[in-house]
């Protein structure tokens, strides 16, 4: 009788905790709706920005100009390993030293900050507006959001960057958030956001960060590997294309050198029936890749921005209904 009690009750407290879960993510997701990702010093992205840089300032400074590149490795490891594991566990303390009737609202404020689908869709319409002003207006919008060269870029190199940037993005700044809340709150999310921020910010392949960088680079590959193929169906539907479309975009994942990238821009190429991909500049080096949705297909246009941007916003909103849904799904059955 005792044990049988103890069981129901278990499943009464995974049933609510999944319940709960689907609303207080629900409720963040409505936070970024509301009012985007406010520029505050003490935001937790903001943070982690300073942790990495600080970290890196002082393994150079101590290791010096000739650290090898097992050196650089090792410790490029510990702050990928390093940064995200103390985020989860700092995120965990801190709400549970919150007053339990706040505990929500802290779950829900935190989040929120690791969303960025608001951001993501005005930083797709400030490019449009830029271009409206100027050609320069709208290279300077842009490289707020991409780190190519974008100095020569044309209007047409405009707009396929942006594009191209948002396509990635929802992946990594919206879905991929949302994910790692269901499926453990606000501190696996945190947690995510720290790779991420990571990854964008020594996760490249050049000569500074190729070993340094190595292992976040790696990370958030695997970490976004389930959240890039969710966006690339969401994608898909919330362009109103089909399952034909779908395989294509699988097909040509290969045509990037990310394994997650290639699907996710692929996917909202055919969700926006545009063509992107082709050469683009980084650091005075000039990279060409195939074509993604199809080399019949036009090329993006200035319309098209607040076209992605719109699909960006349905992306995200789909998936939170599909992962709002799972949560309540699975503590119904609980």
């Amino acid at each position: 009788m005792s044990r049988g009690r103890l069981v129901g009750g278990d499943v009464v407290v995974s049933r609510g905790r999944l319940v709960r879960r689907a609303v207080l993510i629900a409720a963040a997701f409505a936070v970024d709706v509301a009012i985007g990702d406010p520029v505050r010093p003490t935001h937790p992205a903001r943070l982690m920005g300073h942790a990495i840089a600080g970290y890196e300032r002082a393994f150079r400074l101590l290791a010096g100009p000739r650290a090898g590149d097992s050196a650089e490795r090792a410790a490029g490891a510990a702050l990928a390993v390093g940064l995200p594991l103390g985020v989860y566990l700092m995120v965990r303390r801190v709400l549970g030293a919150l007053p339990r009737w706040a505990r929500p609202f802290g779950h829900v404020w935190l989040v929120s900050t690791a969303l960025a689908g608001n951001e993501l869709a005005r930083s797709a319409e400030r490019v449009g507006d830029g271009l409206t002003v100027s050609l320069d207006s709208g290279r300077e919008a842009v490289s707020m959001i991409v780190g190519r060269d974008t100095r020569q870029m044309t209007e047409s190199d405009v707009v396929r960057s942006a594009v191209e940037s948002v396509a990635e993005n929802t992946s990594d700044a919206v879905v991929a958030p949302l994910f790692y809340a269901a499926a453990g709150g606000a501190p696996l999310a945190l947690a995510y956001k720290a790779v991420s921020t990571l990854d964008s910010m020594v996760g490249y392949r050049n000569e500074r960060y190729l070993h340094f960088g190595r292992a976040s680079a790696r990370l958030d590959d695997a970490l976004n590997l389930l959240p890039a193929r969710l966006t690339a169906v969401l994608a898909v539907v919330g362009g109103g294309t089909g399952l034909a479309d779908l395989r294509r975009a699988w097909a040509e994942r290969v045509y990037h050198p990310s394994p997650n990238a290639g699907l996710v821009e692929a996917s909202f190429a055919y969700g926006l029936a545009v063509r992107l991909g082709g050469s683009a500049s980084y650091g005075g080096t000039v990279v060409n890749r195939p074509y993604l949705g199809g080399s019949r297909a036009p090329a993006p246009e200035r319309r098209d921005l607040a076209r992605v941007a719109s699909l960006s916003r349905r992306v995200g909103a789909l998936s939170l209904g599909v992962l709002v849904g799972g949560l309540l799904s699975l503590g119904g059955r609980s």
